[in-house]
């Protein structure tokens, strides 16, 4: 164990400096706890981290091999998370101007389980179609797994702290999220949802172009 304990911890500083860097996912996450308030940052924190168990999911059953052997099937895939990335980025911008505050008691009242559903599939789906997060862990695993210890258990360790860290770091930008709900600061509402569409807009077509 005390052999491959340094790869540990250099796969948590490398992660935990990762997802702390404001990015299209936290900006993400801090919206939707803007707009819904901390149990809507939850939901989307868990969608975040099933996209990225089955990152590491494809990863263990050796995702490289098959992207080098069907390069057009991935390209296939990659445009589709794109493109629905710039849905999503589109969606955030359009919705920049309504008032979240006057709107959100009522709904999250009458409809909660439709929006906890939702926020989670939002993470999820930003999550997913970002083939930059899976690249991410397409290249870095390699680097940490030990090949003469079992692969199994070392992704499945280095799955779990992936989704501590995430826990962490997207529960702060949800705290500043749901900050912005409870003082009910529109601007600040306004500016955070056109930023993260902007991002996500942004990210897909720089993606696109590639």
């Amino acid at each position: 164990m005390n052999d491959i304990l340094p790869s540990f911890m250099f796969f948590v500083v490398t992660t935990g400096l990762t997802c702390l860097i404001p990015g299209v996912t936290a900006m993400a996450v801090a919206t939707n706890g803007a707009t819904y308030g901390q149990k809507s940052v939850l939901s989307t924190i868990c969608g975040i981290i099933c996209a990225n168990t089955i990152f590491f999911i494809l990863v263990g059953l050796g995702a490289k091999a098959f992207i080098d052997k069907a390069p057009f099937i991935y390209k296939v895939l990659q445009f589709i998370g794109i493109t629905y990335m710039l849905y999503l980025g589109i969606c955030f911008i359009k919705n920049r101007n309504q008032n979240s505050f006057s709107l959100v008691t009522e709904s999250i009242n009458s409809n909660h389980r439709a929006i906890t559903l939702n926020s989670f599939k939002q993470g999820f789906y930003i999550q997913a179609s970002n083939p930059k997060a899976f690249l991410y862990f397409l290249a870095l695993l390699p680097q940490f797994i030990n090949p003469t210890k079992p692969i199994i258990i070392q992704l499945a360790i280095f799955c779990a702290i992936t989704a501590l860290l995430d826990l962490l770091a997207y529960s702060f930008y949800g705290y500043l999220g749901t900050m912005i709900k409870r003082y009910e600061l529109v601007k600040a509402d306004y500016y955070l949802k056109l930023i993260t569409g902007l991002m996500l807009v942004f990210l897909g077509i720089k993606l696109l172009i590639v």
